[in-house]
């Protein structure tokens, strides 16, 4: 992996569904190991309410 296709920054509402999508692929019942799941009007109250950051590679979660 290089490390210069990763880009930290700050989430915004823009990454509200992409947060949600990932967290599901992260499923026990895809094989992950997340527990619990999240729904998008809890990440986005989250994400207005206090810093929360993204690692995209190439533009994508």
């Amino acid at each position: 992996m290089c490390r210069n296709d990763i880009v930290i920054d700050r989430s915004s509402l823009s990454n509200v569904t992409e947060i949600v999508k990932l967290s599901q692929a992260n499923d026990p019942e895809h094989g992950g190991m997340l527990l619990g799941h999240l729904e998008p009007e809890a990440v986005m109250m989250t994400i207005s309410k206090m810093p929360s950051v993204v690692a995209p590679k190439m533009g994508k979660l």
